[in-house]
């Protein structure tokens, strides 16, 4: 065995020892955890969080969770846990306003029954050479439309978070007409997608439409990608609509690029972007190209899924105890050390910018690199920097951004009526800008 082979087993070794180690030490930091309002993973030994209507199709999991009151198909919620410990793990459901804090409705006013539900559905991996559980439960059907966010917690202790996922419960009681224009700004118009809409609400009484509604638009799914704080250019409460066609860029998204793409459905053989796999006894691990900076460059069209991941295996259907977990290597080639901070994100970190995303500078290959442990399956990622200094990260530094590029938006509509407690969502719709066959 040569030297760096011996270095990187070693590595990969250590790495699974402290996973163990904080499988057994993680029954010590409930006294440690905030509740957040957000999708967040508190303990690292849980990982691969899905949330998503089940439709019966192939491929449920990238479904939006974003679902009517008359809910037809169950919301699944799951995950797995590293090691070989099973837990006692239990959900509850939280009412949030339109802004994610956290509604005063009681839970009887928006659940039936107790808001305590143990998982039952506990399977061990099969085959894999890093053992895990794998969770899953259907979420209670709620009696009200708002914010929801599904808690994972400890037996014994609501305070000690595992993880939280938000969804959306909404009802259609106005309609929004929405389309892509050219963006009102000259220097915008080849790298920015402007979004103009109107709400119609012939059958539902607003008052004070100014103050009362509040719409929310969303890029690819994303929570870090949202325009929120819009108010309507027209109030025409004669014909009950309201008017966001804004000439400021108030509506304006960068375009982004799309998301680069890689593939470990396999270890057998070197899948997309994946320039070599090591496999051991114990761990097997992957090495992706090296990526370059795609800024400053021609839009180049390629498919993605708006940045999200699907967990697969080409040798089998099974889905969630088949697929082994694998150390991934990215490396981004910059030349040079960059004045700030660089991680890699998707949904698969939430888009989190913190120690398990941030990649670091090696002055060997000049090259910024990350070892992460993913299941296996197909992944969206993109580079995000943060300059020193800052807390803002920006995608366009290493990415581009170009109005062609395909992206998913929502348009969510709150609405507070007069005395009420707690936001409501009274209208949803989701739209495909350059969407492809």
């Amino acid at each position: 065995m040569t030297k760096s082979k011996f270095l990187r087993r070693l590595s990969c070794l250590l790495f699974i020892s402290s996973i163990i180690q904080l499988t057994f030490s993680s029954n010590l930091k409930s006294q440690d955890k905030t509740l957040l309002t957000r999708d967040f993973v508190y303990e690292e030994t849980f990982k691969t969080v899905l949330l998503y209507p089940a439709n019966s199709g192939t491929n449920d999991e990238l479904n939006t969770p974003i679902v009517p009151l008359i809910q037809n198909v169950p919301m699944i919620l799951e995950f797995d846990e590293l090691g070989e410990n099973t837990s006692s793990l239990y959900l509850k459901i939280i009412h949030c306003n339109a802004d994610w804090t956290i509604s005063s409705l009681s839970t009887v006013q928006y659940l039936d029954g107790y808001n305590e539900n143990f998982i039952e559905d506990r399977k061990s991996s099969i085959g894999t050479r890093i053992p895990y559980t794998h969770y899953k439960i259907t979420l209670p059907k709620v009696k009200v439309t708002g914010n929801y966010l599904a808690v994972i917690y400890r037996s014994g202790d609501e305070s000690d978070f595992i993880l939280t996922k938000r969804f959306i419960v909404f009802d259609s009681k106005v309609t929004i007409l929405a389309e892509q224009k050219p963006s009102t700004g000259i220097n915008q118009r080849f790298t920015h997608q402007q979004l103009d809409f109107s709400i119609l609400y012939p059958n539902m009484e607003i008052i004070n439409p100014r103050g009362s509604v509040k719409v929310v638009i969303r890029q690819n799914n994303r929570w870090d990608k949202v325009i929120d704080n819009l108010q309507p250019l027209y109030v025409q409460e004669d014909i009950h609509k309201l008017d966001y066609n804004f000439f400021n860029l108030e509506n304006n998204f960068p375009g982004g690029n799309e998301f680069r793409t890689f593939s470990t459905r396999s270890v057998k053989f070197n899948d997309i972007n994946v320039d070599k796999i090591f496999i051991q006894p114990d761990f097997a691990e992957a090495f992706l190209k090296r990526d370059l900076s795609t800024n400053n460059q021609a839009y180049a069209l390629y498919p993605d899924i708006d940045g999200r991941f699907v967990v697969e295996l080409y040798e089998t259907k099974t889905k969630e105890v088949e697929p082994d977990y694998i150390f991934t290597n990215f490396s981004l080639d910059t030349k040079e050390p960059m004045p700030g901070k660089v991680f890699v994100v998707g949904s698969f970190n939430n888009y989190e910018l913190g120690p398990g995303s941030e990649l670091l500078f090696n002055s060997e290959t000049n090259t910024y690199q990350l070892k992460t442990l993913l299941k296996q399956g197909y992944y969206n990622y993109r580079y995000a920097f943060v300059p020193q200094g800052s807390k803002i990260s920006d995608e366009v530094f290493f990415e581009g951004s170009h109005f062609a590029t395909q992206n998913l938006y929502d348009f969510i509509v709150y609405y507070r009526p007069p005395g009420a407690r707690s936001d409501i969502v009274v209208g949803y719709k989701s739209i495909n800008i350059n969407g492809r066959n």
